[in-house]
């Protein structure tokens, strides 16, 4: 209440100051934020690197997750979901799931967790990354799948539409202002 301007990056995140803080509308300024286009890109897709790193050939599925991986972003939700995934079809549609890889990019308490839950076979972790690695890991994916109900402002998103993946993450307030029609699927809570 103290402050000339609270900037916010973006409409839902003014909406809840508002609503849950009692900031005034008029005390709301905005600072967009963004990522740098030319290293996250498509372009920076590696064919060679998912096959020697990953073992996915060119049609292969490369589902990802970039985070610290911590429960509050969701790790535990990741992890399960991929393992209901395998379990539930596994039968049905294994031609299918043989050309699913999963790229955990990151690394934090809950690894030891998210390496027993997912797939052994295949599943890569690569631990932190940052720079050529990461933007190669973004673009060399192909569906960007962060499950965190906890994020103010997921720049992930962004560096994930930006290297071209669809996003598939919660249908929360400030994910439905980050991935626009077409670029990824929401999922009600």
């Amino acid at each position: 209440g103290g402050c000339d301007i609270v900037a916010v990056p973006n409409a839902a995140i003014a909406d809840k100051l508002v609503a849950k803080m009692g900031v005034e509308r008029s005390k709301i300024g905005f600072f967009p934020r963004g990522v740098n286009t030319t290293q996250y890109n498509p372009s920076r897709r590696n064919e060679t690197w998912r096959r020697v790193e990953l073992g996915a050939k060119p049609t292969d599925t490369v589902v990802l997750w970039a985070a610290r991986l911590v429960k509050e972003k969701g790790a535990g939700i990741f992890a399960d979901s991929i393992k209901l995934l395998f379990k539930t079809y596994a039968d049905r549609h294994a031609d299918v799931l043989d050309s699913v890889k999963v790229l955990v990019v990151g690394a934090g308490p809950e690894q030891a967790n998210m390496q027993k839950s997912l797939p052994r076979d295949l599943t890569k972790f690569i631990g932190h990354a940052s720079g050529p690695l990461l933007w190669c890991a973004y673009a060399s994916a192909d569906i960007y799948f962060f499950p965190s109900h906890t994020e103010a402002f997921p720049n992930t998103l962004l560096e994930a539409q930006a290297s071209g993946l669809a996003v598939l993450a919660p249908a929360y307030s400030v994910n439905r202002d980050l991935v626009v029609n077409g670029s990824g699927y929401l999922l009600d809570e």
